[in-house]
């Protein structure tokens, strides 16, 4: 089980296909320790939930954020940033 952000973007390639990631908090706001909720795709949040991304989004922008730059792996932290980022402006995070 993964309670915050920071736990599921370390654990992200064991997490199944199909979840959606919510927070209590907008994007803008995650931090490593950020609660969040999986939920099915779909399925409806609760209305104190903020929507953050589909689990295969964050797949795609932690790898992207490492192909950016040579192939490193980001730290949780980088990685959360990375999340953030693209859920709170619909872009990846660029290297500058």
């Amino acid at each position: 089980m993964h309670s915050t952000l920071g736990e599921l973007v370390q654990d992200i390639a064991s997490v199944p296909k199909g979840l959606t990631v919510y927070a209590a908090q907008s994007p803008a706001q995650l931090t490593s320790d950020s609660v969040i909720e999986l939920l099915d795709d779909g399925a409806d949040a609760r209305p104190d939930l903020t929507y953050v991304l589909e689990v295969e989004l964050i797949r795609d922008v932690i790898e992207t954020w490492s192909q950016w730059r040579g192939g490193r792996t980001p730290s949780v932290d980088e990685a959360v940033q990375a999340v953030a980022y693209y859920a709170d402006n619909d872009a990846y995070l660029t290297t500058e």
